[in-house]
């Protein structure tokens, strides 16, 4: 009985000791991670025309149009008399942009 108490502590003890090995090696992971972060933090420097191709190639900002110059459009587009094309330009959009969304509300056929 004496034997299988001692065995019992001695397994609880090499148990005990793994987890503290495993304790300390996650401790060192984390300090690694955090370094690793630390280091990402850097700033990169800016090539000089890089505010200018940002600039460039950015989303222009969209119009806002009053309900009249909307009504006015829409009557335009039903009467045919409005090129695509043009409107494509106004709204930044494709020519096969404009037509599926005409053809999605019914507008053209």
């Amino acid at each position: 009985m004496t034997d299988a108490v001692a065995l019992l502590a001695l397994s609880q003890l090499v148990c005990l000791g793994g987890l503290g090995y495993l304790y300390l090696r996650l401790q060192e992971l984390r300090k690694a991670l955090a370094r690793a972060n630390r280091g990402l933090n850097r700033p990169i420097p800016e090539h000089p025309t890089a505010r200018a191709a940002t600039r460039a190639y950015s989303q222009a900002q969209p119009v806002v149009r009053s309900r009249t110059e909307l009504a006015a459009l829409a009557a335009r587009l039903r009467d045919g008399r409005t090129d695509i094309a043009s409107l494509a330009r106004q709204l930044n959009r494709s020519e096969e942009e404009i037509r599926l969304l005409l053809r999605s509300r019914g507008v053209t056929s």
